[in-house]
Formats: structure tokens, sequence, C-alpha cells
């Protein structure tokens, strides 16, 4: 008798492969998201890829990743969160979120012990306690980003990306 792996993990491996975890209007954890913060995510999204690529290959076209540290083309980059997205007051902080290839974000799950020791010699301990403790306040007491809030954060990295795209 030859050995398989478990339906579901082939229904698992199936869906990884063929499909997005979800789509663009709902969150990860399948609550809905307004189209206003899909907006702003594509575009901190694109910052924080252009952002890291011109800093660690001083091109628009190649990034190192995060956690693995192969180049690789730009368009094989996600922005990967150190501390998960779904924690509104860390989502969009910049120093939570770096250039990642997709291979250690998605398949890889964030590399979460490679991307801790990037996180401790980039900023130190200290940043790192300080995103911990952010993300545990947050357990305790949910937060929503708002609507203006959003606004500014979106006008704010439009700005950037087209800075960078000069």
């Amino acid at each position: 008798m030859e050995n398989f792996p478990p339906i579901n993990y082939i229904a698992t491996i199936k869906r990884k492969i063929d499909m997005p975890p979800y789509s663009k209007k709902q969150s990860a954890r399948g609550g809905k998201r307004s189209v206003s913060d899909v907006k702003l995510w594509k575009v901190f999204s694109e910052f924080i890829r252009l952002r890291d690529s011109i800093k660690t290959t001083g091109s628009k076209d190649f990034f190192k990743c995060c956690t693995c540290g192969k180049i690789k083309p730009y368009a094989k980059a996600d922005a990967g969160h150190f501390i998960s997205r779904e924690f509104k007051s860390i989502k969009y902080d910049e120093k939570n979120v770096h250039a990642q290839c997709r291979d250690c974000n998605f398949y890889g799950s964030g590399q979460q012990l490679e991307y801790n020791d990037f996180m401790i010699k980039k900023y130190g301990q200290e940043v790192v306690d300080s995103l911990k403790l952010k993300r545990d306040y947050e357990k305790a007491n949910p937060c929503q980003i708002k609507g203006f809030e959003i606004e500014i954060l979106l006008k704010k990295y439009k700005q950037k990306v087209k800075e960078f795209l000069k």
C-alpha cells in the first residue's frame, strides 16, 4: 500500500496554489474590509516594497527578502508583517512591515523566527518589544482605523510612492 498524504493536506496545498487566501473585500479572518482600507493596503504595500528594494539592492527591479536574504525580482515581493496585520494599530506601522518573498511570507507563514532575528538586528530589542506590547494591548482593547485616518495615510503613502517612482 502506498503512502499518500491525507486528503485535507492535498486540499490545503491546492488552495494555497490555486486561490488567494481571501478576497479583496474580506480580511484574513473573514471580516469585511472597507474599500478605502483595500486601497490603502495596495499603496502602503507598494511603498514598503519600493522602499526595501531601493534600500537593499539600490534598484526598483530587485529586492532582498528580510527573512531568507535572497535577492529576487520586485514582482515576487510581498509586504510581510512581523506582527499580523489583524492588529489595526500596527498594520500600517513602517517598522512592522518589510519586503519579503512570497515563499517566506505566504508558503513559509512569515518565517517568524527569521523575521524576529531580522527585526532585532535592524531595530533592536526595544522596538520589537514595543510592537509586541502594542499587539498585546490591542488584544485586550480592539481598535479600528477610522475613515479619516485611512484617507490621511492614503494621501501620505501615495506621495511617498510617487517620490520613489520619479
